[in-house]
Formats: C-alpha cells, sequence, structure tokens
C-alpha cells in the first residue's frame, strides 16, 4: 500500500510506527483481543482434554484411532492458524478458507463416530482413508513441474495397498468418502437434538 502526503514512516532508533492508523492495523481493537485470547485458551483446554481421553494402550496405529488423531492434528493446526489470522485485518479473510477445512475436519470426525452411517468405525475410517487418498490423487496432476511426481507416486501407491489391505482384513464395505457429503453432514450435526 501507498504511503500519502503527510505519512510518516518508521523510527530510525526504535524501529516503532509513529502514525496511528498503522498502529491500528498492527494489533486487534480491544473488543478483538480478548475474544482471540479466550478461544486460544478454549482450543488449548481442548487438546488437553482429548490427550486425557486417550486411553494409554493407543498406539494411532489402529484404525480408527489413526485416522481420528491425523484428523485431530489437523483441526488443531488449522484452529490456531484461523486465530492467527484473525489477529490482524490484513490477514483477517484468509480465516474463511481455514474455517471451511476446520468444519470438513469436524464433518469427517462426525461420520467416523455415527454408527448410523453403516458399519463399524474402523470401515468408515476407512473409507474416509479411501476417499482422501482419492482426492489426492485427483489434485496430483496439477502439481507444480518442479513437484517431484514420481516418488510421490511410488508412497501414494503404498498407501493405496496399505488401506485396501486394511479394507480386506476387515470386511469394509460402502463408498469412499470424499468432500461431497460433508454439507449434508454439517446440516446432519445442526440438526441433531445434541446440538441445540
Amino acid at each position: 500500500m501507498h504511503a500519502g502526503p503527510g505519512a510518516t514512516g518508521v523510527n530510525g532508533k526504535c524501529g516503532t510506527r509513529q502514525n496511528s492508523s498503522v498502529n491500528q492495523l498492527e494489533m486487534p481493537s480491544d473488543i478483538l483481543t480478548p475474544v482471540i485470547a479466550r478461544a486460544t485458551d478454549f482450543g488449548e483446554a481442548a487438546l488437553l482434554l482429548i490427550d486425557a481421553l486417550r486411553s494409554e494402550e493407543a498406539t494411532g496405529a489402529a484404525m480408527p484411532e489413526s485416522s481420528v488423531v491425523r484428523l485431530h492434528f489437523v483441526a488443531a493446526s488449522t484452529y490456531r492458524s484461523g486465530l492467527l489470522c484473525l489477529w490482524m485485518p490484513e490477514t483477517s479473510l484468509a480465516s474463511y478458507g481455514l474455517i471451511r477445512g476446520l468444519l470438513e475436519v469436524w464433518a469427517h470426525l462426525s461420520f467416523i463416530a455415527d454408527d448410523r452411517e453403516g458399519g463399524d468405525a474402523r470401515c468408515r475410517a476407512l473409507r474416509y482413508e479411501r476417499g482422501a487418498l482419492k482426492e489426492w490423487a485427483d489434485t496430483a496432476p496439477r502439481a507444480p513441474k518442479y513437484y517431484d511426481i514420481a516418488s510421490w507416486t511410488a508412497r501414494h501407491a503404498d498407501k493405496v495397498r496399505d488401506i485396501d489391505s486394511r479394507w480386506q482384513e476387515c470386511g469394509c464395505q460402502g463408498t469412499a468418502r470424499t468432500r461431497r457429503p460433508v454439507k449434508a453432514t454439517l446440516a446432519s450435526i445442526l440438526g441433531s437434538p445434541s446440538s441445540g
């Protein structure tokens, strides 16, 4: 952004900006600051609760725990990133995309936990894994030219074989879970009695 007439720069001694309008852009408003602080505390409390609820025997290698743990990590980093984006007006709009990602994670976790979706939790987690791998495969052709697509393809094939092996072992049925049903899942969550 180009500085207009009369705008002042940065103080040479301490590096502090002299223009009050610029200072207002560097920090959230007095109203927003405590809200972000509360949200940050809430996120930390949620992570501690999740850690407390996980059994000591949990290794993260079995289904559905493996999927749930990875989705939890995605949700935690997305949540914190969204809060950081809200901290400054210049980056606040980026929080919309992060919120969408967070909602997708919640929808997938709800799907895995919901017995009404059919099968057991292991198979629902594997349906999610299959869908995620499919979407990655659909995205790969659009990767930049410098990206090592051959190496990625080999790793992807290994993951597909691993998921397919678990699928057969558990006797799972059903279609792969992609982003497509996320909206319906969120609508179901909002319409459930527990959500009120």
